[in-house]
């Protein structure tokens, strides 16, 4: 497998049909960016910003979400933050 290093450069790249299993991604903008048909499984995304980013028929399947903001997110139109929020009250409660 070959390692393609991009060092302070601002390219433009299209992928099909391609193996990037293992790629770092640190300092980048991935702006505007389309993803489809991908594979992300066991894949980490740590301080990253998803502001206004659409997920559409995605499997969501074993996905952990920890220490995020949460602010505006909505899961098929139900606003998250309400969500925790109700389901922190009930545990509270059932104590």
């Amino acid at each position: 497998m070959k390692t393609l290093k991009l060092t302070d450069c601002h390219q433009v790249l299209e992928a099909f049909d391609a193996n990037l299993s293992a790629s770092k991604f640190r300092e980048v903008s991935l702006a505007e960016t389309q993803v489809e048909f991908a594979t992300m499984e066991r894949a980490r995304f740590h301080n990253v910003h998803f502001a206004g980013a659409q997920f559409d028929e995605c499997s969501f399947n074993g996905v952990a979400l920890r220490g995020g903001n949460y602010a505006g997110m909505t899961i098929d139109g139900l606003d998250v933050e309400a969500m925790l929020a109700a389901q922190r009250g009930q545990a509270a409660v059932a104590r």
